[in-house]
């Protein structure tokens, strides 16, 4: 299981760092930014740096990525509309409207 958050890192089974661009395993430690370890891929030309992150923010991440997906899949269906799916879950009403626009292709 890859747990996945926004251009950070990505971490693999056994806890293995992935990059987030490529998915390269060959990560190296490369000082720290903030109070955050860096890394930086070294995978075919990728050279991709990122920050670790606390583990709690990237459930928090996925979970908010499948609401906003289930709710943009309501909206499609025409069972919701825009504005009501904003006031649920708490996300701009543009937001929902680039989330419809990349659904649709």
């Amino acid at each position: 299981m890859i747990l996945m958050c926004r251009g950070e890192v990505w971490i693999g089974n056994g806890g293995v760092v992935l990059c987030p661009a490529c998915l390269g395993h060959d990560i190296v430690k490369g000082g720290f930014f903030r109070g955050k370890q860096r890394f930086e891929c070294r995978g075919d030309g990728c050279g991709r740096v990122f920050v670790e992150r606390d583990p709690r923010q990237l459930v928090d991440e996925i979970q908010r990525a499948a609401i906003r997906e289930i709710a943009v899949n309501l909206v499609l269906a025409g069972v919701v509309n825009v504005a009501g799916i904003a006031n649920a879950t708490g996300v701009s009403v543009r937001t929902i409207y680039h989330d419809l626009e990349q659904a649709r292709g």
